[in-house]
């Protein structure tokens, strides 16, 4: 009976926290950059290392995410359906100014 009742507390519990529609409490944006601050300090200084590669990640995801975005969106809008040709000219401009200055 006990493990039955055991099965049917999470249950019940779900239930009655979504009729109460309770939702868990957020700490905020400055006691979390506090609590960052105390971790860090605590970190040894192989951990400041790891922790700033881990930083420089996340920052180059988002910024590679971004990019992509926009090139997805440009891409769309057809702003590189001359991207071949216009790539070939300047290799072209290339050649002949490479060429003028050898010559």
């Amino acid at each position: 009976m006990v493990i039955a009742h055991c099965r049917k507390y999470p249950e019940a519990m779900s239930k009655s926290l979504e009729k109460s529609k309770v939702t868990p409490a957020q700490p905020t944006p400055a006691a979390l950059r506090q609590n960052l601050r105390d971790q860090i300090d605590a970190l040894p200084d192989e951990g400041i290392l790891v922790l700033h590669e881990l930083a420089l990640d996340l920052q180059l995801r988002s910024a590679w995410s971004k990019f992509s975005e926009g090139m997805t969106a440009d891409l769309e809008a057809g702003k590189y359906e001359q991207l071949d040709e216009a790539l070939k000219d300047a290799r072209a401009a290339l050649r002949r100014q490479n060429s003028t200055r050898q010559s």
